[in-house]
This record gives C-alpha cells, structure tokens and sequence, in this order.
C-alpha cells in the first residue's frame, strides 16, 4: 500500500511541475510504473504480428525472437508453458494458437525434450526476414486488403517444407 502511495504523491507531483510549466522530471510514468511494480518490458514487432494476422501470435514470435541465440544452443530457443506464461501472459491455449500459425507458414519447428517436458523452438530466420520484407514491400505499394491477398498468395507459394 505504500508503494502505491508512493506512486501517487510522485505522479502527483509530475502533474503538477506540468502544470505550473517546470521543467519535467526525468522520469517518465511508464519508468515509474516499472520501478514500482519490478517488472520488465518485452519487445513487441507489430510487423511480425500483422504477417500472421494475430497479435498473440506476434507477442509470441517476439519474444522467442528476444530470447534467439542466447542458449546454450545456437538456433534453439526452449521454454516451458509456464515460463511463457510469465514472459508474455499468454495462456497455453493462445500459445498452441501461435504456434500453429508459426509452424502452418514454415517458421517454427517444435520438438518436445527433457523431464519435465521443455518446448524447444528453431526459426527459420531466413524465411521470416524474407515475409516481412515482402509484406513491407506489398504494403508500400497496395492498400490492407490487396496487400493481405497478395501477401497470402506469396507465402502459399514460396513456403517451405520444415
């Protein structure tokens, strides 16, 4: 209760050097909010979640894109349902719906190892930069609705087989 107090009286204060035109504070809300709550952000790609046309399945991408060559192997992200849960919020539920969208275009590959069971990602990089520069490219030159066409068309002929 005193952290929220604490909260208060500095968002308070922040209001007020505003309104009496001061200099503002440093410190942004959001920053104050993190520090209170001691949580970090996570990196979301809006473009990522537009090419798969979902926006769990875009957290979901990004995150494992966050965490990409950072293990012990290389090429390899692994994660729990639990562990992804409390990066991201997503539920197992919105995580299967994400991986099946990843994996029906080509980008995921899932295997299943260790006691308890770990989830273990491969990417295939490649093909995703190339979608995203394609999808880019499309949006550059037709509205939302010829792009997703297009777009669609495009992934239906050049996905690969994983």
């Amino acid at each position: 209760m005193d952290d929220i107090k604490k909260l208060k009286e500095e968002y308070e204060k922040k209001l007020k050097q505003v309104n009496d035109g001061a200099e503002q504070s440093s410190k942004s809300y959001n920053a104050m909010i993190l520090e209170l709550v001691a949580e970090r952000p996570i990196a979301f790609i809006p473009i990522v979640a537009r090419v798969v046309r979902s926006p769990s399945a875009g957290l979901f991408m990004s995150q494992l894109l966050y965490w990409w060559n950072k293990g012990k192997k290389p090429d390899w992200i692994y994660k729990t349902i639990e562990e992804f849960e409390e990066e991201t919020t997503l539920t197992r539920d919105e995580q299967d719906g994400a991986i099946k969208k990843w994996k029906a275009i080509g980008v995921l590959k899932v295997t299943l190892k260790g006691v308890p069971a770990k989830r273990h990602f491969q990417i295939n990089a490649v093909w995703l930069a190339e979608m995203l520069l394609k999808y880019k490219e499309l949006c550059d030159d037709y509205n939302k609705k010829e792009t997703t066409n297009k777009f669609a068309e495009f992934v239906k002929t050049k996905k690969p087989k994983i």
